[in-house]
């Protein structure tokens, strides 16, 4: 969680956890190459290099910096409302401002998103798969459930 890194084919990157958090892969079809980060909130105060996997702003440009490559696509899971019993619209607005933040800073970039299992209200695992660019995502309360993205 709020944690960010890269590998390169056959290698497979994996989190789990993805509740209201985002999990952002990018990959470079031509160097088999992807980059993984677990993003828990929207935006950060300052560039905290301490702290950079932990918002959408400093962790995905992070991530760009660590891959050093600029032909990147994006798939996205996650942002679920995981606080849907609360009744603090903060809590709740979590995940779907998440998957705004994400969307937005990847589109600055201009780094397409070709593909995401956004919303709902479950937690999620992620399975990056860097030789073929394939998402595997879990849901966490349907054991044999899995999309592929």
């Amino acid at each position: 969680m709020a944690a960010f890194g890269t590998a390169r084919s056959p290698e497979r990157l994996i989190t789990s956890g993805i509740g209201s958090c985002i999990a952002v892969f990018l990959y470079d079809k031509k160097t088999k190459t992807g980059g993984l980060a677990h993003i828990m909130l929207p935006r950060g105060k300052g560039d905290d290099p301490a702290h950079a996997g932990r918002y959408a702003d400093t962790g995905i440009k992070a991530l760009i910096r660590l891959m050093g490559t600029n032909s990147l696509t994006a798939k996205i899971a996650g942002g679920s409302n995981m606080f849907a019993a609360d009744q603090n619209k903060a809590a709740i607005t979590v995940g779907k401002n998440n998957i705004e933040s994400v969307k937005q800073i990847l589109a600055e970039k201009k780094i397409p998103v070709i593909a995401e299992d956004t919303g709902g209200l479950f937690g999620r695992t992620v399975t990056c798969h860097t030789d073929t660019g394939a998402v595997e995502v879990k849901i966490l309360t349907d054991p044999i459930s899995r999309v592929v993205i």
